[in-house]
């Protein structure tokens, strides 16, 4: 969904789970760690039309940039690799 969002044009917050640390960056959106990082950029993100539009402008440039499917599946296997490799080392 945050691929999805961003080729909207939507900022997207995210907490630092599985492939959403390699979309999701300070510039299409944030990650939020805690909930008062949550709603710190939710106010943030609702009463400054100029901070809004800028992380607007940056998701449509980002989804361009991945809007290429063979890179986006590429990207989504190697993210899908990584997990898988991460639970064999965990077990």
């Amino acid at each position: 969904m945050a691929i999805e969002s961003l080729a909207l044009g939507k900022p997207v917050l995210s907490t630092p789970v599985g492939g959403l640390v390699n979309i999701v960056d300070n510039e299409v959106g944030k990650i939020c760690l805690t909930d008062d990082d949550y709603i710190t950029e939710l106010e943030k993100l609702l009463n400054n039309q100029e901070y809004y539009n800028e992380k607007h402008i940056n998701a449509l440039n980002k989804a361009r940039k991945i809007e290429n499917i063979n890179e986006y599946m590429g990207e989504l296997k190697n993210i899908y690799n990584s997990i898988l490799k991460s639970k064999k080392v965990s077990k």
